[in-house]
């Protein structure tokens, strides 16, 4: 949306002129194709009036039609011009493989990462065993279960937790909370501070986790 937002902001000589050239053909078809009725009915073939009418209003489209190139033409290059003068938003066209995906999960990677500020990671996770009880401070997961089937504990409270980095803290276990079956094809979301624990897995355990921040 920002993107064309911007482009359509810088409006250039050509779109104007293609507007205002558009809006003279509407009129000038839509009077055509209204004399065109008018007679042919006055005539008293009022089939053929309304056949002719419509054959003059199409015949009418492909003009307009090439009117609002010089349109797409203008908004083309303000889109180039902006993804030249801000390089960070190239990443809208970021794409992985299939085999990059396949071999992310086979040993569990990132394959997004916070770069060129983006405020979100997707992760292509593996587990195998039950993990420790996770608190991301200030990213929220947003899991997508594709293989196996996991017991997740969510909320209670945290026991014997730690910081092991900024703005991730992990524990041995949790205390209350609740408890989730998660299968193929479950989505959760974890809002960032909610203590979560894999307390159970059927390995493997392949999902998607999408980091938002």
């Amino acid at each position: 949306m920002r993107l064309v937002a911007a482009a359509e902001a810088s409006a250039s000589r050509s779109q104007a002129l293609a507007d205002r050239a558009a809006a003279i053909l509407f009129y000038v078809a839509l009077a055509a194709g209204i004399v065109t009725l008018l007679f042919w009915w006055v005539q008293g073939d009022h089939e053929g009036a309304l056949v002719r009418t419509a054959t003059v209003l199409v015949i009418a489209c492909p003009h307009a039609l090439g009117l609002a190139i010089p349109l797409v033409i203008a908004i083309s290059t303000s889109l180039v011009r902006l993804l030249e003068e801000e390089p960070s938003l190239m990443w809208i066209n970021s794409h992985v493989r299939q085999k990059d995906v396949d071999e992310g999960f086979a040993k569990g990677s990132v394959l997004f990462d916070g770069a060129d500020g983006r405020n979100y990671m997707v992760h292509a996770s593996r587990r195998e065993t039950r993990g420790m009880v996770e608190v991301h401070t200030k990213d929220t997961d947003i899991l997508y279960v594709l293989k196996g089937t996991a017991t997740v504990v969510t909320g209670g409270t945290m026991v014997e937790g730690k910081n092991i980095a900024p703005d991730e803290i992990r524990g041995r276990e949790i205390t209350g909370g609740e408890t989730r079956n998660l299968v193929p094809g479950d989505a959760m979301i974890i809002p960032n501070g909610v203590p979560h624990w894999f307390k159970e897995v059927q390995a493997p355990f392949l999902y998607y986790v999408v980091k938002v921040r």
